[in-house]
């Protein structure tokens, strides 16, 4: 304890914690006033962890909606009792880490989520098919979660069955001899919700405000799902998201004069801006058709700041 103490490693524990921010726990007290509260208090607070009488405070319980339905409680630590857990973590995270297996990847320096969808992938690749295989392996695993650790499975999450019909971390893999990455269906609903919502057509707002709002969203998304080895899916997205950009333009035209008028400006040629103009079909048919392909090409959406999906070499 006496090292967690010292002042190199606390310091480091409140740069992090500060880096970390996050909401307040039961106490109301925020990253902001930490170091304030430090100051006045530290001295009692280092007596009680030097004696083993800390007393961490309760978590604050939110509640967090669960892309399934349903929803998942989650604790809220007081930021000074994150800002000791990071000190402890700080000191004993080199000394047990090493002692770790190497498929474990949750929550340990150095690795990610990608490192772990690798790994699941090297297993999927060595080929094994064994349906009474996995159910063995599955009630081995099931006794000892429940009776050693009593914890209990979750049956939701954990089945035998094929890989391409299963989903980790948000990917899933090809039914192929040697299986390739691809986004999971359910993740790619979840984005496309997301998308339809920044993406509303009733919003009023420009197609500059919507295309940088959309793409701080589409960037994030990008940097963890572009890992997937299917890149059509990605270009197939980005098609989706153009599309529903005309959408939103068409519909911002309002009225024929208005929609003849810009997609002239446009480049569009008479007739063709005519004919479309006048067309009974909805937003959602018109974004498709050539008279938008030329009046707002892909350059254009991309000069107003939308971002890509695709990596430039397929996109």
């Amino acid at each position: 304890m006496e090292r967690v103490c010292e002042r190199q490693n606390l310091l480091a524990a409140l740069k992090r914690v500060r880096q970390n921010a996050g909401s307040p726990g039961i106490d109301g007290i925020t990253v902001e006033a930490l170091s304030g509260y430090l100051r006045v208090h530290w001295p009692r607070l280092r007596e009680e962890l030097l004696a083993g009488c800390y007393q961490p405070q309760p978590v604050r319980r939110v509640a967090i909606p669960k892309a399934g339905g349903g929803e998942r409680e989650l604790g809220i630590p007081t930021v000074l009792d994150r800002f000791i857990q990071q000190a402890l973590l700080q000191v004993l995270q080199p000394l047990f880490d090493p002692t770790f297996s190497e498929a474990s990847f949750g929550f340990r320096p150095g690795r990610s989520a990608h490192d772990a969808v690798l790994r699941a992938q090297a297993y999927v690749q060595e080929g094994r098919s064994s349906v009474r295989a996995g159910e063995r392996v599955m009630a081995s695993v099931e006794r000892f979660l429940d009776r050693r650790l009593k914890l209990k499975v979750n049956m939701h999450k954990s089945a035998v069955a094929s890989p391409h019909r299963r989903k980790f971390l948000g990917f899933s893999f090809t039914d192929e001899k040697m299986p390739r990455r691809r986004i999971a269906p359910q993740a790619v609903v979840r984005f496309k919700e997301r998308v339809r919502v920044l993406t509303m057509r009733t919003r009023g707002a420009s197609l500059v405000q919507i295309a940088k709002e959309l793409s701080l969203y589409l960037k994030g998304w990008r940097g963890y799902f572009g890992f997937c080895e299917t890149p059509s899916v990605l270009r197939s997205l980005d098609q989706w998201i153009r599309r529903r950009f005309r959408s939103i333009a068409w519909k911002q035209w309002k009225g024929g004069r208005t929609r003849f008028a810009e997609l002239r400006r446009r480049g569009v040629g008479h007739h063709l801006a005519a004919q479309t103009a006048g067309s009974v079909h909805g937003p959602w048919r018109i974004s498709n058709s050539p008279a938008l392909a030329i009046a707002l090409p892909n350059a254009f959406l991309a000069a107003i700041g939308l971002t890509s999906l695709a990596p430039a070499n397929v996109a």
